[in-house]
């Protein structure tokens, strides 16, 4: 009857499902954990996770499933906006957004390789090809600003995290000063999305 013990045995159902390979179980827990704590930091980023699996962002030999890594993100990017030192969401946000980039970046090189080997006189077939390929490449500068933010984000998160574990002292910089950050510890991140 206890509303903290429901959502202890929901979040332990949960992760026995994930551990079982049971996702979308698994999915259905984390969302009635949602509907009772609509900003769980812990169920976002397990969901965020899910749907990085379903994109395939957890293999490099996985297709890439464009509305499943929006998703992940999406879920990621609920826990940073009232969490912006959440690691773990931090760093699968990096990931779903490689493996989207990775993902135009095939599409692109297919399409340069059907652009060359097009005969020239088969003006239709290039200039489509060529289409395809100027669409891709705009999917990757789309996605290049944001890879690069959360690639700084991980990197300043990681260095605060061993500036704790160092005693507070932030690590020095590349230049050999030190990042005049503060070197506070990530907090209230729950478990950790994979």
């Amino acid at each position: 009857t206890d509303e903290k013990e429901k959502l202890d045995i929901t979040r332990k159902i949960a992760a026995m499902y994930m551990q079982n390979a049971k996702i979308d179980k698994a999915e259905h827990y984390y969302n009635e954990i949602l509907k009772a704590v609509p900003k769980d930091e812990a169920a976002l980023t397990w969901l965020g996770e899910i749907h990085s699996l379903l994109g395939g962002a957890r293999s490099g030999l996985a297709p890439a499933d464009i509305p499943q890594l929006e998703e992940a993100i999406g879920y990621y990017d609920k826990v940073l906006a009232d969490n912006a030192e959440a690691l773990t969401p931090t760093v699968n946000k990096r990931i779903a957004l490689l493996k989207m980039r990775d993902y135009w970046q095939i599409k692109k090189n297919a399409a340069d390789k059907d652009e060359a080997a097009a005969p020239k006189r088969d003006k239709k077939a290039k200039a489509e090809a060529h289409t395809r390929s100027v669409d891709a490449q705009a999917k990757i500068d789309e996605l290049a600003p944001r890879i690069e933010v959360a690639a700084a984000a991980v990197t300043e998160l990681i260095k605060k995290r061993q500036a704790k574990m160092d005693g507070g002292t932030p690590a020095p910089d590349q230049d050999g000063g030190t990042s005049g950050e503060d070197a506070g510890m990530p907090g209230g991140e729950g478990k950790d999305g994979g």
